[in-house]
């Protein structure tokens, strides 16, 4: 009860009322930690789309576990982008029910979170080529403006 509430990343944010999920990069949060949580816009429909939130880890050199509807990863590996298969158990991605997608997520968390920080270390270590692959491909699509071609089929076809 005492870190309730948590402030991560707005606790040196002056004005809370503009605060956006775009502009909290702050790189010593990922520093800390091994894996990144991404919480998508959608969970429960049937639109995939990215956002800034996917982008953050992979800028920041982060393995990741996504919360979003399914075929979200199957979609992004089409993009060209690779996952954590080795590591994680995706399994979640194809679950189309979204109470048992839920859960295998959460049973992957409550797997991870149970690890030492040593196992944690040699996990992110054999996933590290994966995690400066995707940044170089994020950074070439970015020079490409592949992402915003992608983001903008997404928007038109709303």
């Amino acid at each position: 009860n005492k870190l309730v509430p948590l402030e991560i990343d707005t606790q040196n944010i002056k004005n809370k009322l503009g605060f956006r999920t775009d502009n909290a990069l702050r790189k010593e949060d990922y520093l800390k930690s091994y894996i990144n949580l991404v919480t998508e816009t959608e969970f429960d429909g049937n639109i995939l789309f990215f956002t800034e939130k996917i982008v953050k880890p992979i800028i920041s050199y982060q393995p990741f576990i996504v919360l979003s509807n399914p075929y979200y990863l199957k979609e992004l590996k089409s993009m060209g982008f690779k996952t954590f298969s080795n590591i994680i158990d995706e399994s979640y991605d194809e679950e189309k029910n979204d109470s048992k997608r839920l859960q295998k997520i959460f049973d992957e968390i409550e797997r991870i979170s149970k690890l030492s920080l040593k196992d944690m270390a040699e996990l992110y270590k054999s996933v590290l080529h994966i995690c400066i692959y995707n940044r170089k491909h994020l950074d070439k699509l970015s020079k490409q403006d592949v992402l915003l071609k992608t983001f903008k089929q997404i928007e038109y076809g709303w």
